[in-house]
């Protein structure tokens, strides 16, 4: 693990803890595996963990039925995305890994992470305080799936490959 967790608040630490934001990560690809009948590519990892652990608006999500609708909603999101995103290199490149190196996932040679089945993982109850977190990586696995390409999900949201 890179991302130094000795300098961060307790409650922020707890948030951003590899294993949490792993089981968040598990949760968006199995759902995008399931829209989209392939694994996630790695590259939309990075972005799912600033938009989960910071989106607000958990009903609104579930209701939009693609992820350009979603984007159009935030207009300002374009501007202050690219940033946010940034700062979640680190906190996501701990997650991937946790996720892969616990056998939950595997990383294929094309780039995409697939979810392996019968892990047990989910079976967890998804119920509690972390519910909305579980609800917005299920309804953002399915919007990205639908959305089409990459390159198209990152101009939605200002990020420069």
């Amino acid at each position: 693990m890179k991302y130094r967790w000795d300098r961060l608040p307790k409650e922020v630490a707890y948030l951003y803890n590899p294993a949490f934001c792993a089981r968040l990560l598990y949760v968006f690809v199995e759902m995008y595996q399931d829209h989209a009948q392939k694994g996630a590519p790695i590259s939309l990892m990075f972005l799912v963990l600033p938009i989960v652990l910071n989106c607000q608006r958990d009903s609104e999500m579930s209701h939009i039925k693609t992820f350009a609708a979603w984007a159009s909603k935030y207009p300002s999101l374009s501007a202050t995305f690219p940033r946010l995103a940034k700062s979640y290199i680190g906190i996501g490149k701990d997650s991937i890994e946790f996720l892969i190196a616990s056998g939950l996932c595997s990383l294929d040679q094309d780039g995409t992470v697939c979810a392996k089945a019968n892990s047990g993982f989910r079976k967890k109850s998804q119920e509690g305080k972390e519910h909305h977190f579980w609800l917005r990586a299920k309804n953002l696995g399915r919007l990205m799936a639908d959305a089409g390409s990459d390159a198209l999900i990152y101009s939605y949201l200002g990020v420069r490959p």
